[in-house]
């Protein structure tokens, strides 16, 4: 068997294997209080208007995907107010129409977590690490990941809690084929960082609606078809370029900074799963282009 049949089989493997977890899980009638071993899994549907991500109306491809997870590991008691979480995360990506995006990634990660004081409105702070691993269809695609973040958040009222957070996130990929003179290929050696703030009310007992604004600022990738490499060249300071095995035409990494808005709605649907739909805009800049994608989310989500 190929390398790329390897690939599209351990994609395959695992949303069957995730899928079978969801539904296994979603008939669980185990209640827990609270418990030391964390055991999460979803199941997400999205769609897409800019999934190549392309600052071209004409080039922009829209595709649909879904993109299971899975998170496993345990919570460690370092005293009363700080806790440790260790966790390995597995994801799937797997589109429709545009099956060579499709990937398998895993994370390692460890989470320290204080709280500021015993009681709901207490703040609380935490800082977490990251490494891991994404197995792509298309090879340069391949990327060794390392995610750093920071965040704080407290109780704001009875039914209102907020937070902040910082990331930082670098990923090394491959290099493709060099298609410039002195521009490289190694489109996918990408680094940013961003920060966020979000808001949680809770409408009712079961229902919760979410808010979340991002201010991303660092490299990123793109991709356009061939007649409009000439434009991207002459307007950005393009950092690296290479023909696309994906959408066809060429992918470029620049710098540049975006703005988005998340809003989310979740209904509990009992004690340990719950259905969510959002809507998701992304307004990116570079230093002449424009970048806009708009993502649709439902997904299902077990806690154990």
């Amino acid at each position: 068997m190929t390398v790329k049949g390897d690939r599209k089989c351990r994609v395959r493997v695992f949303l069957a294997l995730a899928m079978a977890m969801a539904g296994a899980l979603a008939v669980s009638t185990v209640r827990a209080e609270w418990a030391d071993i964390i055991a999460d899994v979803s199941l997400e549907l999205l769609h897409t208007d800019n999934l190549n991500q392309s600052a071209f109306n004409a080039d922009m491809e829209s595709d649909t995907g879904i993109v299971p997870r899975l998170s496993l590991g345990r919570y460690y008691q370092a005293n009363d107010l700080t806790r440790v979480r260790l966790t390995v995360d597995l994801s799937a990506e797997h589109y429709d129409e545009f099956d060579k995006l499709d990937s398998v990634t895993a994370m390692a990660g460890v989470v320290l977590q204080h709280k500021f004081g015993i009681g709901p409105q207490k703040p609380w702070l935490r800082a977490g690490l990251a490494f891991g691993r994404k197995d792509a269809e298309v090879g340069i695609r391949d990327s060794d990941l390392i995610e750093a973040s920071l965040r704080t958040g407290k109780r704001l009222s009875e039914r209102m809690d907020g937070s902040l957070g910082f990331r930082y996130f670098r990923r090394d990929g491959g290099t493709g084929v060099a298609i410039e003179p002195g521009i490289g290929g190694n489109v996918f050696d990408i680094n940013n960082w961003s920060v966020d703030g979000t808001l949680n009310y809770l409408l009712t007992d079961k229902s919760l609606l979410s808010a979340t604004y991002t201010y991303r600022n660092g490299e990123f990738d793109s991709a356009c078809t061939p007649g409009n490499v000439g434009t991207v060249l002459a307007n950005e300071n393009v950092r690296a370029i290479t023909l696309d095995d994906v959408f066809g035409g060429c992918v470029y990494r620049l710098d540049g900074n975006s703005d988005s808005l998340y809003v989310n709605y979740g209904y509990a649907l009992g004690h340990h799963a719950a259905l969510n739909a959002g809507i998701e805009y992304r307004n990116g800049k570079a230093d002449v282009l424009g970048y806009e994608t708009t993502i649709f989310r439902i997904s299902l989500n077990y806690s154990y």
